[in-house]
């Protein structure tokens, strides 16, 4: 059960993911006396109601520290700190889809500054939301970056004492609308560089293949249905010939990782998508380069599967055992482009899923 602390009850509740490597528990204190003031500092702040904890760190080193505390821990090793603050991003933005008025979320991070993936989830979040995200940075280099992105802003060492924050609004930083807003029951996100356009076919021809696989697999109900596709690459020229295409062009040069910012990106993406379409997208298509070392994608999948969302794939090759793991159906790009089959190693029907969030 996570670790709850509350004053006042009422509706409202706040949802912190706390990296405990990166904001640790200082030897001379308690989990319990520094989970308290934690509560106690964002409580002082006029967010109300219950809370709840998840933890990310080595729990060979850090478990017996919170026994008692009821927290939620996820094993990370201590060293893996990329994939201890990918698996953070990917629960909080999970977590955030369907999220009522009265939600809030709290980050407990190590320093995210320049950090790609939660620097475009925060600022869509920002654009769409009325939900508050505070965060919780060890030093100052990242606050120029968030104080115009979130609702309030501690220095952890001031957070755990019960300290006042360096940056708070009363109100959520934006409520401009749904930058993903879409009424489709399938929504396609299509990385062009990692899955090309097969030579003798343009985008459109491409695209209107996807469709036709989706119609004879069941998931949509016909040609006509829209189905919208946002499509990343470098290459303009190739998305040129498609006119129903979202076409997002990042750079892997200025985002630092060529492939891996693409998926990043993507990545970001779909779950905000997820969070502005939660009662209206069932469907959800994954067209991408390997990503069976991506484990924060297969992660959010299977996530997404146990908030009843059908999550299809369609990749260059299917033989990694990483990807036997994919909760839901999945095509070779060789077919799904030319609107073929799923593959038989699929390991569910597509188009039996509903989404009931």
């Amino acid at each position: 059960m996570p670790l709850m602390c509350t004053r006042g009850g009422g509706l409202p509740k706040t949802m912190v993911f706390w990296d405990v490597e990166d904001c640790p528990i200082p030897e001379d204190r308690d989990a319990y006396t520094v989970w308290r003031n934690v509560c106690l500092a964002i409580q002082d702040k006029g967010y109300e109601g219950r809370f709840e904890a998840t933890g990310f760190g080595d729990l060979y080193q850090k478990e017996s520290n919170f026994v008692g505390t009821r927290a939620k821990l996820f094993h990370v090793p201590k060293e893996e700190i990329d994939e201890r603050r990918s698996s953070i991003l990917v629960k909080f933005l999970c977590r955030a889809i369907g999220a009522d008025f009265y939600t809030y979320f709290a980050l407990l991070l190590g320093d995210i500054s320049g950090h790609f993936g939660f620097n475009r989830a925060l600022k869509h979040l920002k654009f769409r939301t009325y939900n508050h995200v505070i965060v919780a940075q060890p030093n100052r280099q990242s606050l120029t970056e968030l104080e115009p992105i979130v609702s309030s802003v501690w220095l952890w060492p001031s957070l755990l004492d019960r300290g006042d924050s360096v940056f708070h609004q009363t109100v959520p930083p934006c409520r401009k609308g749904k930058r993903f807003k879409t009424p489709a029951n399938t929504v396609i996100f299509w990385d062009v560089e990692g899955c090309q356009i097969p030579d003798g076919l343009d985008a459109a021809e491409v695209s209107l293949n996807i469709k036709s696989a989706l119609v004879n697999h069941g998931l949509v109900v016909s040609i006509d249905e829209v189905v919208p596709i946002y499509a990343y690459g470098d290459s303009r020229k190739s998305l040129e010939s498609c006119d129903i295409v979202h076409k997002v062009y990042p750079s892997g040069k200025n985002n630092g990782g060529g492939g891996d910012a693409i998926l990043e990106m993507i990545l970001v993406d779909f779950l905000c998508c997820l969070i502005d379409n939660p009662s209206t997208t069932a469907n959800l298509m994954l067209i991408l380069r390997d990503i069976s070392k991506h484990s924060e994608i297969i992660l959010a999948a299977n996530l997404l599967r146990n908030l009843n969302f059908n999550v299809l794939l369609a990749q260059p090759q299917l033989d990694s055992e990483e990807l036997l793991l994919w909760p839901s159906t999945k095509w070779l790009w060789s077919s799904l482009s030319a609107g073929g089959q799923p593959s038989k190693s699929s390991l569910s029907a597509g188009g039996q899923s509903s989404n009931q969030t």
